[in-house]
């Protein structure tokens, strides 16, 4: 029988990480190749607007377009989307026919494709699902192609928008968003800002320290809390003096991966 007296490395925790992941330098390039295990049906790419005009991004959507069913490229012009706007996106998208999404874009673009997948499977507003475990029925599953390194939002069980009405951000929280796929690719990363490069840093930085010292903190997830802030911590400001360097941005990004990995296991 279990007991709350035993020592910290004994006691009971859950773990949980069900986003495969595939990360590599330059693996967009071969985005066939990669999803070639996976049977995704019709999708739907949601893709960062200001990214719409980069040569890597424009590669990979043609890549994509080439090798799957992709309907519509859908432009996610909300640097940081509330609720309303991510009704405005589902009316658009609702009658076309799609089963799976891709993002391409920071945080805020994956967010936004996570909300969709929820309404496209559950009837409502988008605010009725603010909280937890509101969704009834599972969402359309979600490919993640990160190009910031900060939110850890292609693994987390979060997708993030504003209440204009309460000026909060607040999240819907289900383990139905958590994407089935992420692709890291630090070379989507380059084209990342040096005012972003920062900010999406910090914001991994605090993950790491919030996961640590959090209550429900246990030795699985500090591990990759430890890992995320050394890889922060210790690569961000030589990016700043290089950023150009593809090494260090893909450090950077297995630690804001790691990062969201030990934020949503330690509560």
């Amino acid at each position: 029988m279990y007991s709350d007296t035993v020592s910290e490395g004994l006691k009971l925790f859950n773990f949980k990480l069900s986003t495969d992941m595939k990360f590599g330098l330059g693996i967009y390039k071969d985005i066939a190749v990669l999803l070639a295990d996976y049977n995704f049906g019709p999708l739907c790419m949601i893709v960062d607007s200001a990214l719409l005009n980069n040569n890597k991004v424009r590669d990979l959507i043609k890549s994509l377009q080439q090798s799957l069913d992709v309907v519509t490229v859908f432009e996610n012009k909300s640097v940081e989307p509330d609720y309303d706007y991510l009704d405005s996106c589902k009316a658009e998208l609702v009658s076309l026919k799609f089963d799976s999404l891709i993002a391409i874009g920071g945080g805020s673009t994956i967010d936004l494709a996570k909300g969709i997948a929820v309404l496209m499977r559950n009837p409502g507003r988008a605010i009725s699902f603010r909280g937890w475990n509101l969704a009834k029925n599972p969402a359309l599953p979600v490919i993640a192609f990160p190009t910031t390194a900060g939110t850890g939002s292609e693994v987390t069980p979060n997708a993030v928008f504003i209440a204009k009405d309460e000026k909060r951000k607040l999240g819907i929280n289900t383990d139905y968003v958590r994407p089935q796929l992420a692709i890291l690719d630090p070379e989507l990363t380059l084209s990342c800002p040096r005012s972003v490069t920062v900010s999406s840093g910090m914001d991994a930085l605090t993950h790491a320290l919030e996961s640590f010292v959090a209550k429900n903190a246990t030795l699985t997830s500090r591990i990759f809390s430890k890992e995320a802030f050394s890889l922060v911590f210790n690569n961000l400001p030589m990016l700043l003096d290089d950023m150009g360097n593809v090494e260090l941005r893909g450090r950077l990004l297995l630690g804001s991966y790691y990062a969201g990995i030990a934020l949503m296991n330690s509560g």
